[in-house]
């Protein structure tokens, strides 16, 4: 018995998960603060940089489950962030194609 799944139900079953709430505000937070802390090199190890940004991204995800309004924030957040980051790369990549043309 085979299943028909399209994007839209996989995308709407992830969110029903929890992935665009806690997975990737986790994910941001991690990268963000591992970033910070190598670029910085306040700790000067990689490994105990990940392990210390792991740590507050485990926190700051636990603290907003029991928000509402800090999750939802997140959510709507992440969505914007994204959006915007295509718009600016494709900026980005008309702006190297037309530099290279000339």
């Amino acid at each position: 018995m085979a299943i028909a799944l399209n994007f839209p139900d996989i995308v709407e079953n992830l969110s029903r998960q929890g992935l665009f709430q806690y997975v990737l505000t986790s994910l941001l937070v991690f990268l963000v603060v591992y970033a910070i802390l190598i670029k910085t090199k306040i700790v000067g190890n990689a490994v105990l940089s990940a392990l210390i940004a792991g740590v507050i991204a485990l926190f700051v995800v636990l603290f907003a489950a029991g928000i509402k309004e800090l999750s939802a924030f997140f959510s709507t957040f992440l969505a914007r962030v994204g959006i915007i980051l295509v718009v600016v790369l494709m900026i980005l990549m008309i702006y190297k194609f037309v530099q290279q043309s000339a």
